[in-house]
Formats: C-alpha cells, structure tokens, sequence
C-alpha cells in the first residue's frame, strides 16, 4: 500500500525531537511490512475508509485516514501530527491569554464591537452583502465554482494533495473535524473529510471571521491566536475549536 503524508505533516516531523522522530520513523517502517488488509484493519480496525483516524506515540498523535488514488488503489495518508497538550500552549490559549479571548478583550467580542458583529455591521451579514454569501456569489459557492470544490480540485483535497497546506479545523480535544479551503482574500469554507460543505466564515476587521452555517445563520467567529492560526468561539463566546 501506498504511503503518504502531506507537507504540513513532513514539516512538523522535522522539528520533532530526536527520540520523537525516530518513534515515528519506526512505526513507519513497522506497518511497511504489513499487507494491504492487515494494515488497513490494524490502524482503522474497520474496513471501511475515508474516515480520520488517530495513533498516539507516547504523548504525539498522528492523524490519518485511508482513501482511493485516481486508480481506485487504497492510500495510506498522514495529515497531521500534534502533542497532546498543544492547544494548550499559553500563547494561543483564551484561558490564559486574555488579549485572545473575547470575554476579556472586548475589540475581538461581538457582543461590544458592533464592527465585527453581523447583526449591526451588514458588511458582514451575508444576508445584506450578496458579495459574501455564496447563495448570490457564484466565485464563492463550491457548488458552482470547481476551482473551490474539493471534490473536483484535488490540489485543495487533503485526501488527495499530500502538500495540502489549508487548516485544519480541531476541536478541543484534537479531534480533526474539517479542512478548510480559502474562496478568497475575505472568505473560508470548510468541508468535511467526505467533501461535504459544512459552513463559511467572512473576514472581520480585527484580523479574525465571521462563521456562518450554508444556510448563511450566524454560528461563531474565529480570532486570530497572535500564531498562525485562529481560536474559533461560538456566539457566545465559548471557546469550541481551533484553526491550524
């Protein structure tokens, strides 16, 4: 069976410590040995595929899942690798950096800041600005644009494009929900691991974004996390996830 990882993943196995990277380098050559079947059931512990998957070494976790190359052959794809308690490094976490967590800096709360709030700011309100909502803007609907539709660009697939290079959308504890395709400068749209469009953000004036589910309903914003990645936080400011 084919192996495979993308960019993301390659890049943060470089900076691994040494004892990290060889336990990695190890597992890799372990499941080398094995059959296709054996090592699709080994690390799914299904037959079924598609799915993202996650093997911990020690306190690193290594997201996978298996898919089907352009000739129907099974592929073995790491997408990513964290440490356990990386959300929870300092900087980029709300409970510890206030500057980042909208309950205490009220620029970044839309409940206070009326310029990042779409019910006061149509600028941001797909409902009263057709240019962000992908129901009226075409270049912006995966549904009419290819070039944006994961499922006919293969260079924006992260089961296909082991470069891929977009976030990833992880919840708190790690768990990679989404993967998310940039539609332009002002907009993301983020697709379930099937290709299925979930929901959009449009970008705010504080460096962060406006969620809104494909029905174009408010649901969240993301605030950038002073890294390079955003904290994404539901309407009322509970912190639910992550971008990286």
């Amino acid at each position: 069976m084919q192996i495979l990882a993308t960019k993301k993943f390659e890049d943060k196995l470089k900076l691994l410590d040494e004892p990290y990277n060889n336990s990695v380098r190890q597992f890799f050559a372990s499941i080398k040995l094995l059959e296709d079947n054996k090592l699709l059931r080994t690390l799914s512990g299904t037959d079924k595929i598609d799915k993202i998957l996650v093997y911990k070494i020690d306190t690193l976790r290594l997201f996978y899942n298996f898919t089907k190359d352009d000739e129907n052959k099974t592929v073995l794809v790491f997408l990513d690798l964290t440490f356990d308690m990386a959300p929870l490094n300092q900087p980029r976490d709300p409970r510890f950096n206030s500057s980042i967590n909208p309950r205490f800096n009220s620029n970044i709360n839309p409940r206070f800041n009326s310029s990042i709030n779409p019910r006061f700011n149509s600028n941001i309100n797909p409902r009263f600005n057709s240019s962000i909502n992908p129901r009226f803007n075409s270049n912006i609907n995966p549904r009419f644009n290819s070039s944006i539709n994961p499922r006919f660009n293969s260079n924006i697939n992260p089961r296909f494009n082991p470069s891929f290079s977009g976030y990833y959308f992880y919840d708190l504890e790690l768990n990679a929900l989404e993967f998310i395709v940039s539609a332009d400068n002002n907009i993301l749209l983020f697709f379930d691991f099937s290709s299925e469009f979930k929901k959009y953000a449009a970008k705010h004036d504080q460096n962060g974004y406006v969620v809104f589910d494909t029905k174009g309903e408010w649901i969240g914003h993301l605030e950038n996390d002073s890294q390079t990645g955003f904290n994404y936080f539901d309407t009322k400011g509970e912190w639910i996830g992550f971008l990286k």
